[in-house]
């Protein structure tokens, strides 16, 4: 039985409404229909099995979306469940989360890491920034229960965090037991995610030099190539116990004064502007959005939409900071790379989107 919880009842009137307004837009044949309408009948007994520790995670449905990607879903009560571990696991290892894991809940978010990096970047000379090969798929189970061990001495909840890991995945009629890896798309991935570098945030927190790491993207400042090369040794060596690879397209070591990519911009002593991959994924998808309403104005369609909200994303957060214009470089590119003559006939819309947007925020 799970320790006493006197919460509990409003874990799951929150754990609710999230997965209400989370599956609002799935389709008519989604099981979430039924389970808001049984919710009332249902609730006290689904609350009772998961407080006594005898609730069992379900087979997940792998489906593939509109755009060919493929994911494995859990099923609505199974997704409640899962929001509610999550909040208990949080509270539980709250303590032990460094703030230099920016994509938890309540530890600033990207545009915080962005700020930071700002900040530090004039005063370091080296940099090293690199993130895990298949990071998600890459995690070893046992290696993930014997850490969380070390925090959560709750048997139940190591016990629900084991089914989680462990989980039987249905596609066509084919049922596969998953042994290694984190399912994507939950709530508990990436707290689970975070934890598994615990240790290599603590290391490095004892060294001179600067870190930071948004889920498994990782860089590290230095002020002398002797204190970059004792970190990079404790990086390997973490990465080694832990059972996981830098990945070699996305590892890159050098001085700060040549610039480099993190987290969607790039960073210079004197700049900061969007990285190029960044901007090859919003030319891509609003070539994409185009192509499926190529009559529309660009103020009234889905493409106007994305951009304004792209552009308010990129800026948003962000301190008053050298910034090269990123609409200048859209147009530089655009022909190169969506290949699309009748953008030109909506040039005057773009620049109003973008200049717009810039100004308002």
């Amino acid at each position: 039985m799970l320790e006493p919880l006197s919460n509990l009842p409003q874990l799951f009137s929150t754990a609710y409404n999230w997965l209400c307004k989370s599956r609002k837009n799935h389709p008519p044949d989604s099981d979430i229909w039924n389970f808001k309408r049984t919710w009332n009948r249902n609730a006290k007994a689904i609350k009772e099995s998961f407080r006594t520790g005898v609730y069992r995670f379900d087979v997940q449905s792998r489906l593939t979306l509109s755009s060919g990607e493929t994911i494995a879903l859990w099923s609505s009560q199974d997704a409640l469940i899962i929001k509610v571990l999550t909040v208990i696991i949080q509270e539980k290892l709250k303590p032990f989360l460094l703030k230099t894991c920016y994509h938890l809940k309540g530890h600033g978010g990207l545009k915080c890491a962005v700020r930071d990096v700002i900040k530090e970047l004039p005063k370091y000379k080296f940099f090293c920034k690199t993130d895990v090969r298949d990071y998600y798929s890459s995690i070893e189970h046992c290696e993930l229960l014997i850490r969380l061990h070390d925090f959560i001495s709750d048997r139940q909840i190591i016990n629900y965090v084991w089914q989680f890991l462990n989980r039987c995945v249905e596609w066509g009629g084919l049922y596969q037991d998953i042994k290694k890896g984190i399912p994507r798309g939950s709530s508990l991935s990436p707290l689970l995610g975070a934890f598994y570098l615990t240790e290599l945030d603590q290391k490095m927190e004892k060294l001179d030099v600067k870190y930071f790491r948004y889920m498994d993207d990782i860089l590290i400042l230095a002020p002398t190539r002797w204190k970059l090369r004792k970190a990079i040794r404790v990086l390997n060596q973490t990465f080694s116990t832990l059972k996981l690879e830098k990945h070699p397209d996305k590892t890159l070591i050098g001085k700060t004064e040549r610039g480099f990519d993190f987290i969607g911009y790039r960073f210079h002593p004197d700049y900061l502007t969007v990285a190029t991959k960044t901007l090859k994924q919003f030319l891509e998808r609003a070539r994409q959005l185009y192509e499926q309403e190529p009559g529309k104005t660009a103020a009234s369609s889905r493409l106007g939409v994305y951009v304004k909200r792209w552009v308010r994303w990129l800026h948003a957060g962000l301190p008053s900071v050298p910034v090269i214009n990123l609409f200048d470089q859209s147009l530089l590119c655009k022909r190169s790379l969506l290949h699309l003559r009748h953008y030109t006939l909506q040039y005057d819309a773009w620049v109003s989107l973008f200049y717009g947007s810039t100004t308002n925020d």
